[in-house]
């Protein structure tokens, strides 16, 4: 159970359960934020964890801020950091919060049609959820456009989503945009959605991961402040060389630094990061980000 803060640029995760998803040795530490917003008080996190966090038809990786028990009365608050992912949308209805999934679509060509069920009403100026069906008692993800509609000079809009649907049943979102009822009846075409196939558009865009082992020296992607009237773009995007001390699971390691990146000559600097924020010490491979480029 959570708690959804559209105005809170973190998400939020209570130390008793994080330790649940990720042992607290293996949290991430570097470069916590400074929380604001607790009363009068500000709060530093304990760590920073990485999972999946899933709202009705959206699913995505999310960074998830740990604080003590004492600061959330539920076990996740979400906010911007999942919330204002460039493919999630918002809709709020009458009686619900709606998350969506936007996809990108353009390479999916098969087409279908979108009939309403029953004989429905929609009252002026309201966004609401419309039971359809789609042809061939299709199951699967359907991609549905935004669409502007008129039914005798009452507009409407179609909303965009990516939309579950089951044995040829389900829901888009509809808009009346008019200030008079529109009557729609059993049967009408609303609109034409694409079917579209997560798992075959992952499977054709994803590359693996690179593998690290234990003592290879890598850069880190991270982010460096700077002071005022200094640009960040004549700042190196990595940094390094760290050296990895420990391969953790869900492509994530542990590194350790060296004696050219050791600032701290009593504690060794540890701490862990996923594999899509490190890159080789030294590469030859053109789709490794250098240090120099934009």
């Amino acid at each position: 159970m959570g708690y959804i803060d559209l105005g809170s640029k973190c998400t939020l995760i209570r130390r008793s359960y994080a330790e649940n998803i990720i042992a607290p040795e293996d949290w991430e530490t570097d470069s916590l934020p400074i929380l604001q917003g607790f009363g009068n008080s500000v709060v530093k996190p304990l760590g920073r964890i990485r999972t999946i966090i899933q709202i009705g038809m959206v699913r995505a990786e999310t960074e998830l801020l740990v604080v003590d028990d004492g600061y959330l009365h539920t076990p996740v608050l979400v906010g911007q950091s999942f919330t204002e992912k460039p493919n999630v949308i918002l809709y709020k209805t009458k009686d619900e919060l709606l998350f969506i999934s936007m996809p990108d679509c353009e390479d999916q060509n098969i087409r279908v049609n979108i009939y309403t069920t029953t004989r429905l009403i929609i009252p002026p100026k309201t966004t609401v959820p419309i039971d359809v069906r789609v042809e061939n008692n299709y199951t699967g993800d359907l991609f549905v456009p935004y669409s502007f509609r008129k039914i005798f000079d009452h507009e409407y809009a179609i909303l965009t989503g990516l939309f579950r649907i089951v044995a040829g049943n389900g829901f888009i979102l509809t808009s009346n945009l008019s200030n008079e009822n529109i009557i729609m009846e059993e049967g009408t075409l609303l609109v034409r959605g694409r079917m579209y196939s997560e798992e075959n558009k992952f499977n054709k865009s994803r590359k693996a991961p690179k593998q690290y082992q234990v003592g290879d020296l890598v850069r880190i992607e991270k982010d460096i402040r700077t002071e005022s009237g200094h640009s960040r773009k004549l700042l190196p995007k990595c940094i390094g060389p760290y050296r990895i001390s420990k391969v953790l699971g869900n492509d994530r390691y542990e590194i350790v630094d060296t004696p050219i990146t050791r600032k701290n000559a009593v504690r060794a600097y540890k701490a862990v990061y996923a594999v899509d924020k490190m890159h080789p010490w030294l590469s030859f491979d053109n789709d490794v980000i250098s240090s120099e480029s934009e």
